[in-house]
């Protein structure tokens, strides 16, 4: 498939980069001619090549895939923020507290801690591009579930955000 972007020697890090969706944005990214540059907790073999195993919720551990990838390729260009955690789908009365937690945290702080990390590169380079995943969940919101909607509609006020 030709997407008519042409995004030779682009940059790109893509978070939750090495399964489901973000697999298949760092394949399209690759396909347009940008290095993309998986950022996953758990990173597969696959990966490793040109991947950094990273949790979007460790400021420091960002920071350091920061220098990483400007040590390797010198910049960062386009930033896709596709980490995500869905959680449980059950009655908010039965949602587990810590689980709730922990989906804002990886969606919608991990999102904000990846863009205050990568912004000021972008900046410096004086180019740059981010994509935050969201979700119809975060607009219409999920039955049953609550935090991974909350979360969401998070992310799409955050990126309007950053904006504008």
């Amino acid at each position: 498939m030709h997407t008519g972007h042409n995004l030779a020697d682009r940059v790109a890090v893509v978070t939750g980069g090495s399964r489901g969706i973000g697999r298949a944005i760092v394949a399209a990214l690759r396909r347009a001619g940008a290095i993309a540059v998986v950022w996953d907790r758990d990173l597969p073999a696959a990966d490793a090549t040109d991947g950094i195993a990273v949790d979007v919720t460790d400021r420091l551990a960002l920071e350091g895939a920061v220098a990483t990838v400007r040590e390797r390729h010198g910049r960062i260009d386009i930033l896709v923020n596709n980490a995500g955690y869905a959680g449980s789908t059950v009655p908010v009365v039965d949602y587990p507290e810590d689980e709730w937690r922990r989906i804002l945290e990886v969606n919608l702080t991990g999102t904000f801690l990846v863009c205050r990390t990568v912004v000021p590169t972008l900046v410096a380079n004086g180019w740059g591009r981010i994509v935050n995943v969201a979700s119809l969940a975060g607009k219409e919101g999920t039955p049953n579930a609550s935090a991974y909607s909350a979360s969401k509609a998070g992310v799409m006020a955050l990126t309007k955000s950053l904006g504008k």
